[in-house]
């Protein structure tokens, strides 16, 4: 059997609600991220999202509880094809699937929040949409649509620290002095210096990937509860307050040191900050940076899930009951427009209800 044929097959019993083994989901959705399973794959992109949506609801609704239940706990092989194949087949007008339409898609703007640049002396300067370059106290930067390039200045000048500030609902690819390149997920800040001497250091609180250059002096990520030190590597920092810090890394090698111990990772590993200190494991390095290419991977209980869709949407998530926190979803998807598709996406299971009113999301 052919891989387009298990392809469709496997899809085809995903709709009809069927149990599959984990290894064939897992092939089939390997195949579909290559984005090669030949033009017939495609084909289905061109069906009409609307008809498209309906047929996928009447059989969503056509599903008995106890299904539905199965549906949401089996979540690392049903939910993870529903919500990363059958839904972008849904999007495609909008341009939601990634490695088809476009090899980098435009990850849209979801808030009307400006990212800001706050300069050593404190004063703050919004960056407009509208705004193509700033030259003022140490800081120059060329911004086009939803990226910063940053220029070293002279090296007479005085060490100052300035700060990129990315609000809820953005995203920002920045461009350090040094070629360096940092993706800067929502909510995240990024404190730089305006020019790098012999060390090159930075701090961060939030998510950012960095994609450092090899240039002979260490490069150092210093977060709440921690130090990553490189010389040319890419790596993904997650440190939101709150959370456990995770330092996933991509390629190359970095060493993670906190207080009390320090530890070397290696290409798929991951280091993460736990209240018995730093634990290194291996992982899909994907989960953790798929992110920065406009996709929303989730794989936790309701709660922490919504707790990411706060902070890329920019809204504010209530529960009509704490239960509903505790279901667990595994699943990912293109970043959608709005707020009310991708929870139209999460609600197919039937698992909860959910009412927008502004930027409070209530789930009941």
């Amino acid at each position: 059997m052919s891989e387009e044929t298990r392809f469709y097959t496997t899809l085809q019993s995903i709709i009809n609600d069927e149990e599959q083994p984990v290894k064939q989901l897992e092939e089939v959705r390997e195949l579909y991220h290559r984005g090669d399973s030949s033009d017939e794959l495609k084909r289905y992109y061109t069906y009409d999202k609307e008809r498209a949506y309906r047929m996928f609801q009447m059989q969503t609704r056509k599903t008995k509880r106890r299904k539905v239940v199965r549906f949401a706990i089996y979540v690392a092989a049903a939910a993870s094809i529903l919500v990363g194949i059958i839904i972008p087949f849904i999007g495609k007008q909008e341009g939601l699937i990634p490695g088809i339409t476009a090899h980098h898609p435009a990850i849209p703007v979801l808030s009307d929040s400006l990212p800001r640049i706050k300069l050593a002396n404190g004063e703050i300067i919004e960056i407009s949409d509208t705004c193509n370059s700033i030259s003022v106290q140490g800081v120059r930067a060329t911004i086009n649509n939803n990226t910063i390039q940053l220029s070293g200045t002279s090296e007479n000048a005085a060490i100052e620290m300035n700060e990129i500030i990315i609000p809820r609902g953005r995203q920002y690819r920045i461009t350090l002095a040094d070629g360096t390149g940092v993706w800067m997920n929502s909510e995240s800040t990024l404190r730089f210096p305006n020019r790098f001497t012999n060390s090159r250091d930075v701090e961060l609180k939030g998510q950012a990937f960095f994609d450092v250059v090899k240039d002979g002096r260490p490069f150092h990520v210093t977060c709440p509860t921690g130090t990553i030190t490189v010389l040319g590597t890419s790596f993904d920092v997650k440190s939101y307050q709150g959370e456990a810090t995770q330092v996933t890394l991509v390629k190359g090698k970095v060493k993670y040191a906190d207080t009390y111990s320090e530890v070397s990772l290696l290409p798929g590993e991951q280091a993460c900050q736990t209240d018995e200190g730093i634990k290194v494991s291996v992982v899909d390095t994907h989960r953790f940076t798929a992110w920065k290419e406009g996709i929303i991977y989730f794989d936790d209980n309701l709660e922490n899930v919504m707790r990411n869709i706060e902070r890329i949407y920019d809204v504010k998530v209530i529960y009509s009951n704490d239960g509903f926190k505790q279901i667990r979803f595994i699943g990912e998807c293109s970043r959608f427009q709005t707020i009310d598709e991708f929870m139209k996406l999460l609600s197919l299971t039937q698992e909860f209800e959910y009412e927008i009113n502004g930027n409070i999301v209530k789930i009941e």
